[in-house]
């Protein structure tokens, strides 16, 4: 076996290597492309919604209107969450991960990433705004530990 050929047998992500007999390779990346679509939307809206509230309340913006955004952008990010978590399933799934090291520790900063985000979710109304930017930073930290760990998968 040529180290090209090697290198692809023991990718465990390598998308072409390990494909179920009879697997349609067009259905394994639309899965990896949601995958990705969905990480997109979770931490590019979270980046943005971050610069769009700063933005807004130095403008001066009623904290009513703050909160109306906050809910739009959790309805958009909870979807994306969803279906990283259904996707990222059924990844783990397909090519046989779940007992791959770097997918613990990548399960485990997303069950962290999404205790947090909840935390902020149903104590945002009730925390001072020292609490809710120490929450905001901490899911943000959280989540680049799961794009990290993303990577070395």
């Amino acid at each position: 076996m040529g180290g090209a050929e090697r290198e692809h047998a023991t990718n465990p992500l390598d998308i072409r290597a390990g494909l179920p007999d009879g697997s349609d390779m067009a259905s394994h990346m639309a899965l990896r492309w949601l995958h990705l679509i969905a990480a997109a939307v979770w931490l590019g809206g979270m980046v943005t919604l971050a610069v769009v509230v700063v933005t807004l309340r130095r403008q001066g913006v009623d904290r009513e209107q703050l909160r109306a955004v906050a809910r739009a952008f959790a309805r958009l990010s909870w979807t994306a969450m969803g279906l990283l978590v259904a996707t990222g399933i059924a990844q783990a799934t397909l090519y046989h991960l779940w007992s791959h090291p770097p997918l613990m520790w990548k399960l485990t900063a997303v069950a962290a990433t999404i205790t947090v985000a909840l935390v902020h979710q149903f104590t945002a109304n009730r925390l001072g705004p020292r609490a809710q930017r120490a929450l905001e930073v901490l899911m943000l930290a959280a989540t680049l530990v799961v794009f990290a760990a993303a990577v070395r998968l």
